[in-house]
């Protein structure tokens, strides 16, 4: 799976780590053939949005990437800043619908996350039926697919493709293999953006 990994270059909200830490992470990311975009802590704040943007460009090899925030926060002006600070994307709304192009960015809805789905609340107790939570999220595709909707986004909290999380890992596992089975292709952020990019232009 093409996948893209959002990685803090900043602290805030209980994120920690250091940026020595974050950029060994990126580097080994991206020498195994993935994408990286920001997983961004300020939303408020121009100049602190800036410093992630510029602390992330100097440790990734790719100088064209997007965000996520941290827990998916935003604010009035947080798209204005996205598209002036020079994101390629963001995916940071959960909703469900396809992909829109804000000013020069691409907006992608996140339209499942494992733990709105896996657990009772946010922080909460996992569910203990597993065919409630994988029927329920197949029901998620297929009403994206009865609306005809082109791209769907998933997110995965990859700490949890472990033994010590068997039911996050068995879901995902499953989902892929899922839509693998409905004839479903994948495809990262960044491919995306020039793909949509690319078809605004023709249309």
């Amino acid at each position: 799976v093409p996948s893209t990994f959002f990685i803090g270059v900043a602290n805030g909200l209980g994120l920690s780590y250091s940026l020595e830490n974050a950029r060994n992470v990126i580097e080994r990311i991206e020498n195994n053939g993935f994408d990286v975009g920001v997983h961004g802590i300020s939303v408020n704040s121009l100049e602190d949005m800036n410093l992630e943007f510029s602390l992330f460009h100097d440790i990734s090899k790719s100088q064209k990437f997007g965000i996520r925030t941290h827990y998916l926060r935003s604010s009035k002006n947080y798209l204005d800043y996205v598209e002036e600070i020079g994101y390629l994307y963001d995916s940071s709304n959960y909703l469900m619908g396809d992909p829109k192009i804000y000013k020069n960015i691409v907006l992608f809805p996140l339209n499942v996350m494992d733990g709105k789905l896996i657990e009772t609340k946010p922080f909460g107790v996992q569910r203990s039926n597993y065919d409630f939570i994988f029927n329920k999220t197949k029901k998620i595709i297929s009403n994206a697919e009865n609306n005809n909707q082109e791209y769907f986004t998933l997110l995965f909290h990859d700490r949890y493709f472990s033994d010590e999380f068997p039911v996050w890992k068995k879901w995902y596992i499953e989902i892929i293999k899922y839509l693998i089975s409905e004839g479903h292709t994948f495809i990262n952020f960044e491919n995306a953006t020039e793909l949509l990019k690319m078809n605004k232009l023709k249309n």
